[in-house]
C-alpha cells in the first residue's frame, strides 16, 4: 500500500502501478460544511469547517448584492477556516457534490446542465468575476446570475475551497427532485 491518501496497487507480472485519487464529497451546510472521503475499505475521512451559508450571510454578506467590503470579509472568514484543514486534503483529490446550492452555481455557468456537470476552477473564477462586478453597478440580469447573498455565499465558499484545498474542478450532480420551477 502507498502512503497517505493515495492507494497503490502493483501488479507483479507487468510491474504496473495503478493509483486511485481520493474523492471528496462536499456538503455545504447552514453553519458548518464538510468534505467526506472513503480512504480505505474500512476507514473514512471527514473534514469539517466552521463555514456555512447562513453563517456567512449573518456575519459578512448582509446586502444583496454584497458590497465589496462584505465580499472581502467573507473571503477572509472562509480562508481562516480552510487554512486550519488544508493539510488534510491531498493535492490530487477529486471534488464532488450533490448539494442544491452547488447545482445552482453550475446552472448559472451552464444553463443547459443536466444530471451531472464538471466545472473547472477557471469557470468558477469567471462566475466570481461576474459577482464582483455587481456592487460596481453591473445589473445581475445582465450578468445572468442571482444577486442574493445566499448565491454569493455559496460561490465564495466554493471558490476559496477550490483555491486553498487545490481542487482543479468540481463534479456536481443534480439533486434528486431539483427544479427551478
Amino acid at each position: 500500500m502507498g502512503s497517505g491518501f493515495v492507494k497503490q496497487l502493483t501488479l507483479p507480472a507487468h510491474q504496473i502501478t495503478v493509483t486511485t485519487r481520493p474523492v471528496f464529497n462536499l456538503h455545504v451546510g447552514d453553519e458548518r460544511s464538510s468534505l467526506a472521503s472513503k480512504v480505505a475499505s474500512d476507514a473514512a475521512l471527514l473534514v469539517e469547517v466552521d463555514v456555512g451559508l447562513q453563517k456567512l450571510m449573518r456575519e459578512a454578506l448582509r446586502h444583496s448584492p454584497p458590497t465589496p467590503a462584505e465580499l472581502e470579509f467573507a473571503i477572509s472568514l472562509i480562508e481562516d477556516e480552510l487554512m486550519k484543514v488544508h493539510k488534510l486534503v491531498p493535492v490530487n483529490a477529486i471534488l464532488e457534490t450533490s448539494d442544491t446550492c452547488m447545482w445552482i452555481l453550475v446552472s448559472a455557468i451552464k444553463p443547459d446542465a443536466q444530471n451531472e456537470e464538471q466545472l473547472s476552477i477557471e469557470e468558477v473564477e469567471q462566475l466570481f468575476d461576474l459577482l464582483a462586478a455587481l456592487p460596481m453597478g453591473r445589473p445581475a440580469s445582465i450578468a445572468g446570475i442571482p444577486s442574493d447573498a445566499c448565491f454569493a455565499a455559496a460561490l465564495l465558499f466554493l471558490r476559496e475551497l477550490m483555491h486553498h484545498l487545490n481542487f482543479k474542478s468540481i463534479r456536481a450532480f443534480e439533486p434528486n427532485g431539483f427544479s427551478f420551477k
